[in-house]
């Protein structure tokens, strides 16, 4: 599951020809600048994607990690927090 995720985060819709909806918009959202807008809608892409494209997990929690140095060096640390429903009683 966990590379699953990583292959959605990586990819952008477009790349692949055989699904070309297949990915997220995180990179054009990173290089936009993190601002608290920024990670709100960064939150939002991820929680979307992982609905639409990994069914077997269930988005519980995304927690903004980030120090306010990162911020201003234009990084976001995101920590996704989920549940595999077929695993858990």
């Amino acid at each position: 599951i966990r590379n699953s995720l990583d292959n959605i985060f990586s990819w952008t819709p477009g790349e692949r020809i055989l699904n070309p909806e297949f990915g997220t918009n995180l990179r054009k959202l990173l290089y936009e600048g993190i601002t608290d807008f920024n990670v709100e809608q960064i939150v939002a892409e991820i929680k979307h994607a992982v609905a639409q494209w990994e069914p077997r997990v269930q988005v519980e929690n995304i927690v903004d990690v980030s120090t306010i140095e990162d911020h201003e060096n234009n990084n976001v640390h995101l920590k996704v927090i989920y549940i595999i429903p077929s695993l858990s009683d």
